[in-house]
């Protein structure tokens, strides 16, 4: 469902109309399951997307959940691994998480009081 829903969204972005998008989403859902239902093109069966639509009812079978618990723990680790290796923030933070402003710069000015072009952070001085 999500590569058909994936489809419709990038044809709704190149098509000018939303409506279009839906037509021809509904067109290649419709092509998809009648070339689907032929036994003659296995080849092109297996990278349909509605192809593999109802396989997910299965899971209620009790011969289905024999391999969640492998899945279940393979993303319990992954997770875990991911949040024990994560990095500190580079920079320091200032209040609500954001990054404190830079310090204001001053224009250096000449004995007339003509600028210079250059500039000194106001901390430095």
């Amino acid at each position: 469902m999500l590569s058909i829903a994936t489809i419709a969204f990038i044809l709704g972005l190149l098509l000018p109309r939303g409506i279009e998008a839906l037509g021809a989403v509904v067109a290649f859902v419709i092509a998809a399951s009648i070339l689907n239902g032929s036994h003659a093109l296995h080849a092109v069966q297996i990278v349909l997307p509605v192809h593999y639509w109802q396989d997910w009812t299965h899971l209620f079978d009790p011969s289905g959940t024999a391999h969640l618990g492998t899945g279940i723990v393979a993303q319990v680790a992954t997770i875990t691994l991911g949040h024990l290796r994560r990095r500190p923030r580079a920079r320091p933070t200032g209040p609500r998480g954001m990054t404190p402003a830079p310090p204001p710069m001053l224009e250096l000015r000449d004995e007339h009081g003509h600028a210079t072009g250059d500039y000194v952070s106001a901390t430095t001085m």
